[in-house]
């Protein structure tokens, strides 16, 4: 598989042929590029520059659908969080309300309880001693109920 010995500056055209040591390709990289292009032409034929899109074309799309996947993913993911962050906030604002609730119920038995006992102690009357007592018991247990 000996090839005709050519110079590089040969095989390539002479408006893209530098030498090595030209400075210009340590500033244009895209030059040493299309060299290298042109002499990978020139060393494989076509036919595997070919090849190489195909595959190159291949990757890209490969890689374009994965990041796809990736970032639809990520997207789901975030989506999740967010949904189960407002679940939580939701949550944390009904049992709010809930405290605030059985703390206003607390505090109106407790008025009711402390009421009944002046009642009961300024009355003398048998039937209402017993009435206010009772009403007392009850709220003293439902005191209890909301306090757990």
């Amino acid at each position: 598989m000996h090839r005709n010995k050519q110079t590089i500056n040969e095989i390539l055209p002479s408006k893209t042929a530098h030498s090595l040591d030209d400075p210009l390709h340590r500033y244009h990289p895209n030059l040493l590029e299309h060299d290298g292009l042109e002499f990978s032409e020139y060393l494989h034929g076509s036919v595997s520059i070919k090849r190489l899109q195909k595959v190159r074309k291949s990757h890209d799309l490969w890689w374009s659908r994965y990041k796809e996947s990736r970032d639809q993913r990520h997207t789901e993911r975030e989506e999740a969080k967010e949904s189960k962050q407002e679940r939580i906030r939701e949550n944390l604002e009904k049992n709010h309300k809930k405290l605030k609730d059985a703390e206003e119920r607390l505090e109106r038995v407790r008025e009711n309880v402390k009421e009944n006992m002046r009642k009961l102690d300024e009355t003398e009357s048998e039937k209402w001693i017993g009435i206010y007592t009772q009403w007392i018991e009850d709220g003293e247990d439902k005191i209890e109920r909301i306090e757990e």
